[in-house]
């Protein structure tokens, strides 16, 4: 009889959540939201990309002004363009934190004499601990001759 009451009390504790570990996972996770236009004219217009994280510790984001730590990649080439997520919560604080930025790449271009291409972009984020989130994938943008 002990045993089995000491067998219950080990699985109820067992499957308790420890109010310690975070709600999600401590590497970064992304999701997309949106992109707009999802036309432009090549050299002129600008395109804001949307996205939604979360992160279980919270190191996202740097304050150095030179950390790179959102890349995107534009799939027809792979060039890949960085960004700085700014810090979000103090460097001594280990929180959960998830919600959305907007980012923009000022402009794009076309690859060779043809008036129009399509193109989709890929982005992901690291974290300061140097955790790689997901990668997502754009809908496609077309890019026309000005």
């Amino acid at each position: 009889m002990r045993f089995a009451l000491f067998s219950l009390l080990l699985l109820v504790c067992g499957c308790t959540k420890k109010s310690d570990e975070p709600p999600f996972s401590i590497k970064p996770e992304i999701r997309f939201v949106s992109m707009k236009p999802q036309t432009v004219i090549a050299g002129r217009d600008s395109v804001a990309f949307q996205i939604e994280y979360q992160d279980g510790d919270g190191d996202l984001g740097d304050s150095k002004a030179d950390a790179q730590n959102l890349f995107l990649t534009d799939t027809r080439i792979h060039a890949v363009y960085p960004y700085r997520i700014p810090r979000i919560v103090p460097s001594d604080t280990k929180v959960p934190i998830k919600g959305s930025f907007t980012f923009s790449l000022p402009n794009t271009f076309l690859t060779d004499s043809v008036p129009n291409q399509q193109t989709t972009f890929t982005i992901r984020i690291r974290d300061r601990a140097g955790n790689e989130s997901n990668s997502l994938t754009t809908p496609a943008l077309t890019i026309k001759k000005g």
